[in-house]
């Protein structure tokens, strides 16, 4: 596995006058050693919308830090993580191969 994708978590950089959170910069994390492939595409149609539904599914090291709140970057392209990451043992002799998660990205 030789791919590397950037964890990009949220940061509050404060708070407003009214004590609602402000967005800050995320900080971005490079998390080396992934296999990525890809996923099914789909397209959704309703009522005046039509959206395109395209991402990934990251096969990333054993202690990947990656949250399903995170966003991550694959290949230059900004991603929402879809669900909660899954840390893969085995059953028989406690092997952590590693964590899988899946992404998502919607336009339209």
């Amino acid at each position: 596995m030789s791919e590397t994708v950037t964890r990009l978590r949220a940061a509050e950089a404060g708070t407003d006058r009214r004590g609602n959170a402000e967005p800050g910069e995320p900080t971005r994390l490079d998390i080396d050693g992934c296999a990525v492939a890809p996923r099914g595409q789909g397209e959704n149609r309703t009522e005046g919308r039509q959206a395109v539904t395209s991402g990934w599914t990251v096969y990333a090291p054993t202690g990947a830090d990656v949250l399903a709140t995170d966003q991550v970057e694959v290949r230059g392209v900004v991603y929402e993580v879809d669900g909660e990451p899954a840390d893969w043992r085995s059953p028989f002799s406690g092997r952590r191969p590693g964590l899988v998660f899946d992404v998502v990205r919607v336009e339209g």
